[in-house]
């Protein structure tokens, strides 16, 4: 995984990554158990994603470009990326709530 070092993934792509689950929910930047998204060897964005199973659905919590990228051109390749998690987990539909700065052009995507 690209963030199991993170010394090397903030050299290599200047990616900042922690881990919020043990952080107080107010005090979180990002989410709960982000993950990050790699687009052509760029890491451009993070999304806090939850599967519920019950639903069959899998829940975007958050959704954050990272600075420097477009995030019209961001949430394309990140729709992609997020129907193939979809397809990988099992779950029939997407929601992606209202949280970051990539969460409404990530849902247009993937309408």
């Amino acid at each position: 995984p690209v963030v199991w070092c993170r010394e090397r993934a903030e050299r290599l792509f200047d990616f900042a990554y922690k881990i919020e689950i043990y952080v107080p929910a107010a005090k979180r930047r990002y989410g709960y158990y982000v993950l990050p998204v790699m687009i052509d060897g760029h890491l451009v964005a993070r999304l806090d994603v939850k599967t519920d199973r019950e639903s069959s659905v899998l829940r975007i919590k958050a959704a954050h470009a990272e600075p420097g990228h477009d995030t019209g051109d961001t949430a394309e390749g990140v729709a992609t990326a997020v129907r193939d998690l979809a397809q990988l987990v099992g779950v029939d539909d997407v929601d992606v709530e209202d949280r970051g700065n990539l969460a409404r052009l990530l849902r247009t995507s993937l309408s």
